[in-house]
């Protein structure tokens, strides 16, 4: 057996002088990482990902499992990386250009390594509180080759080490014998690594024509962000290099000449130059790793469209891949989501102009040069008027729970889904869906009734057919994006208070969203009535609930937002009008309903019936605490949308005893 070393000098002891093992079995190998604080990880021969609880190994627990760990002599050896390594990390250079210029901004380490095809290809550095980051090319996938071209790996990260063998067959070896990594502060590292990843990024996108104008612009775009005549050289001379453009004595001439220009106050090119000879895309990721001001680069013109169309273009970077942070274009209003409960919110003039300004840098030329301005007010003014914006998305709904998608298949990934206009922000973890065969279609819709019915069991319904026409509204809250038209108002009706009208409402709702419908008190007054629905049309509510209706259920604007899916309103107190998808489900509650001539058949009525004299002494078994706990529980969303799919894939059978109901058509045969 190999006798293991042990850690004479404490967690993160240090054994420069103990040669590596480069020739024994696996277990020998992790014993010298461990002797010298480093907390190894066994991994399969040839393979690079580790088991289960890697994460969670100490260099404690690690030493007395070595030989149990590394049983197979021929296992590899990965390294988990961050504190519990010392804060060991591992600057990962994934692509050709970034192995042959990382000498000249990385800093030197006497710990590197990498194998035969890729030469040090990881630098080790001990730097702590260094965060884990990886540097894509914006025009490639990220998993694909070559997408991501740079990595610093740290904390919940490991790497496969020295004394490993590569998937393809290439033995992973030191360098050179291994030394103590090199201490490097998180700011200084992060920022070599960020030089690094864009001087590799624009030499992989240098233009083979028209270099000089590509090397002035880039020289003026690091000049005026503050760099040093030095130092912009010095990234001039990489991005040169990998283009296999190196004649020194020009490119130095380049800085000299752009400095001594700007220094005259005269005129330089600068990024918008540089966005024409490799890309805008290219351009925004290069400054963004250089921590200069991140957007599209907009040159001031007497061009007012064009300026409002790359204004809008900034507008779309908002939030970037995060959808919660993005702005969206809810008919002709621009919004953005706000709130634990998450609502859309029109944008005021001034967040348009913030979001503007963050996202695109606005270059004024004269006879001075190029200098940042702000975005001038006629293109703000302009932007907002458009009321149409074709490059941001088109936002319908916001849902934090799984939700049926107009193709009738399920919204089962957080993000926006552009086809239905649904924004989903889970904040919980839900039951995996496997999708439905049709051969099992019907014992799958049963099951999933079971569920439901047992959520509101304990109310007592005048009849079956008032018990389906509740389970009615959770369906048709989680299956609204999944039929077109209008959905009838669903009035939930009893002869006495104290029947649990308003309980149910709160289950119903909550089985679907997760949480109780915002309430309103329902007014005769139409004015009164738009108020409170252009509130909800505003925000994109999923459901709403007039709460105890005790007047006339009738008015204008409420028989509008049952006939339509498009909520238009001038705006009370302001010269502007309002136009939105409306989506929201409305419920209602009332004893002994009066009902408007006209909305009888605007409305679905499951009237509760519980049989007693006084129902508002009547036990349930469950309190309502246990009630709306286990209506919100995940598989209740789970078992309506398998009651959905199971009917979507059995083929929407047609129901001998339902007709057609007016204009609620799309509804009914969901």
């Amino acid at each position: 057996m190999t006798r293991l070393r042990s850690i004479a000098g404490g967690k993160n002891s240090q054994k420069a002088s103990t040669p590596f093992p480069s020739q024994g079995p696996a277990a020998e190998k992790a014993a010298w990482y461990v002797d010298h604080g480093y907390v190894p990880i066994p991994i399969a021969s040839r393979t690079k990902s580790p088991g289960t609880g890697w994460n969670l190994r100490t260099l404690e627990s690690a030493r007395p499992s070595l030989e149990k760990d590394f049983a197979d002599p021929a296992a590899n050896v990965g390294v988990l990386l961050g504190a519990p390594s010392g804060n060991l990390t591992d600057v990962d250079r994934d692509c050709a250009e970034v192995v042959k210029v990382g000498g000249r901004f990385l800093p030197r380490t006497p710990m590197s390594f990498g194998r035969q095809s890729a030469p040090r290809s990881h630098a080790i550095y001990r730097c702590p509180k260094v965060k884990t980051e990886r540097f894509f090319d914006p025009r490639k996938p990220a998993d694909q080759e070559h997408g991501t071209l740079v990595e610093v790996r740290s904390d919940g990260c490991q790497t496969v080490f020295p004394g490993s063998v590569h998937p393809s067959g290439e033995v992973v070896r030191f360098e050179i014998e291994p030394g103590t990594p090199a201490e490097v502060k998180a700011l200084d590292l992060r920022r070599a690594v960020a030089k690094l990843a864009a001087a590799a990024l624009l030499g992989r996108y240098w233009p083979k024509a028209g270099r000089h104008e590509a090397q002035l612009a880039l020289a003026g775009g690091l000049l005026e962000a503050g760099w040093a005549d030095l130092d912009a050289d010095s990234f001039l001379c990489a991005v040169c290099f990998l283009a296999g453009d190196e004649d020194a004595d020009k490119r130095h001439r380049t800085v000299v000449s752009t400095r001594e220009r700007l220094d005259a106050g005269e005129h330089v090119t600068s990024w918008s130059r540089l966005s024409s000879a490799v890309g805008d895309d290219v351009v925004v990721a290069v400054r963004k790793w250089l921590a200069v001001r991140d957007g599209v680069v907009v040159r001031i013109s007497a061009d007012i469209r064009q300026m409002t169309n790359e204004a809008e273009r900034a507008l779309a970077r908002e939030g970037g891949k995060d959808c919660a942070q993005q702005i969206y274009a809810r008919g002709p209003h621009l919004v953005r989501v706000e709130g634990d409960t998450p609502i859309f919110a029109e944008l005021p003039k001034a967040a348009v102009l913030e979001a503007v300004s963050a996202n695109a840098v606005w270059i004024a030329v004269d006879a001075k040069g190029e200098k940042p301005v702000r975005p001038p007010k006629d293109v703000i003014d302009a932007l907002i008027a458009r009321r149409r914006y074709p490059r941001l998305p088109r936002a319908k709904l916001i849902t934090q729970r799984p939700v049926m998608l107009p193709d009738r298949t399920l919204l089962l990934t957080r993000g926006f889904h552009a086809d239905g206009g649904i924004l989903y922000l889970p904040k919980e973890e839900f039951p995996e869906f496997a999708d439905i065969q049709r051969d099992e279609a019907d014992e799958k819709a049963k099951a999933a009734a079971a569920v439901l019915l047992d959520a509101i069991e304990e109310f007592r319904f005048e009849s079956e057919a008032d018990r389906a026409a509740a389970m009615a509204v959770p369906l048709t809250i989680v299956g609204r994006a999944a039929f077109t038209g209008p959905c009838p108002m669903f009035l939930i009706d009893a002869a006495d208070g104290g029947e649990g009208k308003g309980l149910l409402a709160n289950t119903l709702a909550i089985m679907a969203t997760g949480r109780p419908p915002p309430t309103e008190h329902f007014v005769s007054d139409e004015n009164e009535q738009r108020k409170r629905l252009t509130t909800h049309a505003k925000r994109g509510s999923q459901v709403m609930n007039f709460d105890n209706v005790d007047c006339e259920i009738s008015g204008a604007p409420l028989e509008a937002v049952l006939t339509t899916t498009t909520y238009g309103d001038r705006l009370l107190g302001a010269n502007d009008y309002l136009e939105a998808d409306w989506r929201t489900v409305v419920l209602g509650t009332a004893n002994n309903a009066t009902i408007g001539d006209t909305m009888y058949r605007r409305i679905l009525a499951p009237r509760l019936a519980c049989g007693v004299e006084s129902p508002e002494r009547r036990k349930f078994k469950r309190s309502e605490a246990e009630l709306l706990k286990l209506a919100a529980e995940p598989r209740m969303v789970m078992a309506l949308l398998t009651m959905l799919r199971a009917y979507v894939v059995a083929g929407m059978p047609r129901q001998a005893d339902v007709g057609a109901w007016g204009s609620y058509g799309g509804w009914a045969e969901l």
